[in-house]
Parts: C-alpha cells; sequence; structure tokens
C-alpha cells in the first residue's frame, strides 16, 4: 500500500489505529500486526498500528479469555478489554470516555478503522451474550459518530450479525449516520434514503452464503 510508504507531515510514519467492537475477539487482526515492546524502541521504525479490541469474554466461550492489559505488558500496541455477558450501552459509552479516547490521543493515530460487529446485539442466535444498542449514547452509531468527529481518514467495516434484520437495521442507520449532513439529511451524492440501504442489505443478507460472494 502507499500508506505504508508515506510520510505524515514529513516527520513520522503514518499510524493506524484498529478499533474492533464485537461479540468475538479481534485477534487474528491483532496478532497479524502485534508490536511488541522492543519496536517501540527502534526510533527509525515505531509501531504503525495499534489494534484495540472490546468484546464478549468468557470461559466456555471462543477465543479463549482474555484479560486487562497490564501497565508492564510486553504488547502495549495490542490491547483488549474483556466484557462479562450483556454489557449494556452505559457500559460501552463509559468504555469510550475512560479507554478508547484516552488510548486515541496517546496514539495520536493518522487514520481509523472502526469494525462494528452486529453480533452484540440483542436477539442474535450466535451471540447470545449481548445487550448493545444501535442508537442512542454508547450504540454503534454513536461510536460512529464519535470517531467519525476525530477528523481523520476512516473506514468502517460491518462484523459479525447473524439476525438479518438486526444487521440490516444496524449497518442501514450507521451508514445513513456516516453520509448525512450535519443537518441530519442525507447527501444525495451517496444514497437516495436509508430505506433503500436498508431493503438492499437484507436482500443480500436473506442470500444463501454460496450465492453472496459470486
Amino acid at each position: 500500500m502507499s500508506l505504508a510508504r508515506t510520510r505524515v507531515e514529513g516527520k513520522r510514519r503514518p499510524r493506524i489505529m484498529y478499533l474492533d467492537l464485537d461479540l468475538h475477539n479481534g485477534d487474528g487482526v491483532a496478532k497479524a500486526f502485534a508490536s511488541p515492546t522492543y519496536f517501540a524502541k527502534d526510533t527509525e521504525r515505531p509501531p504503525q498500528v495499534l489494534t484495540l479490541s472490546i468484546h464478549h469474554s468468557s470461559p466456555v466461550f471462543f477465543p479463549a479469555p482474555t484479560a486487562l492489559p497490564t501497565s508492564d505488558t510486553p504488547n502495549p500496541f495490542t490491547l483488549s478489554v474483556p466484557l462479562a455477558a450483556f454489557p449494556s450501552p452505559k457500559t460501552y459509552e463509559r468504555i469510550y470516555h475512560d479507554c478508547v479516547e484516552p488510548i486515541r490521543q496517546a496514539f495520536r493515530p493518522d487514520y481509523v478503522v472502526l469494525q462494528l460487529g452486529a453480533d452484540g446485539l440483542p436477539g442474535d442466535p450466535i451471540g447470545q451474550w449481548g445487550a448493545w444498542s444501535i442508537d442512542g449514547p454508547g450504540g454503534m452509531a454513536w461510536y460512529a459518530e464519535k470517531v467519525k468527529s476525530w477528523g481523520i481518514p476512516m473506514c468502517i467495516l460491518g462484523g459479525g450479525g447473524y439476525d438479518s434484520p438486526n444487521a440490516a437495521r444496524a449497518w442501514t442507520t450507521v451508514t445513513s449516520k456516516m453520509v448525512s449532513s450535519p443537518s441530519g439529511q442525507a447527501d444525495g451524492r451517496f444514497l437516495t434514503s436509508s430505506k433503500e440501504i436498508y431493503l438492499i442489505t437484507t436482500t443480500f443478507l436473506s442470500m444463501p452464503h454460496h450465492l453472496r460472494w459470486k
């Protein structure tokens, strides 16, 4: 990627923050970009990617349970916030203010990737430990708007979600928030109405898996 060769303000390589909110731990991405402490001592090539996963954790849940990182963690750029069952939107709101935002300010990313998993919403047949919300403080759309307010290039990914109407509503709401003007009206350059996005999404999600990716 050309991004990897870009210098920010001619002083340092760009930094990317990967923020993952999902029922499952984002361990795959975390392992791919793991930056142990000793990398931080290399002033020529400091870590470029910080991953932060906010997820459900239980002895009977995949992947294996994780613990909150300590101050002497050997992987300070691979962070995880494990949650007990049924975390409420208020819990997610507090995590943002007490965890996500301070980490963002300390790392000072130039780009952000936000992964929003709909399997943490109530009623999901796979993620049966979720009590998250789509709207309101601490909800999916709220998180997307908060990250958008950072004022840096962002990429939003839709993660797990095994109740099709739930996932469609979630991603439709987030998409409409991202392409709306400050007045709340949808930008016509991107879509005609959120109803159309909902119909497209529900149609796609209702298709058999072997037909979705042809």
